[in-house]
């Protein structure tokens, strides 16, 4: 199933597949398995890999041998039926707040 919506998927999205209960990642265009620590191509990423992949896209951050979540500080949601981006933020005062995402601004 996930071969029919692959087209449709970001690169570095994560889709989680209730189903098989897996977790994919969209890596260079291929839908690819993680969470497996198998080094065999068809079984998906490796646990290395998946945590290298993670901290390239700055969810994840490993110091000192040890592994944390990043601070995040907004997130951008882009409507796909009219390709417009908005992007979500916590202000000073502890608000959801949001705003459009004009490009080359």
């Amino acid at each position: 199933m996930l071969e029919e919506i692959a087209k449709y998927l970001q690169e570095a999205e994560l889709v989680y597949c209730k189903a098989n209960k897996r977790l994919y990642i969209i890596d260079d265009g291929k839908i690819q398995n993680i969470g497996t620590k198998s080094s065999e191509p068809e079984s998906g990423m490796t646990e290395s890999e998946v945590l290298e992949k993670l901290s390239k896209m700055g969810i994840v951050s490993l110091e000192n041998g040890d592994l944390s979540l990043s601070k995040i500080s907004d997130i951008t949601l882009i409507n796909e039926d009219i390709g417009d981006s908005y992007k979500y933020y916590i202000d000073a005062y502890g608000e959801l707040q949001h705003k459009k995402v004009i490009p080359n601004e």
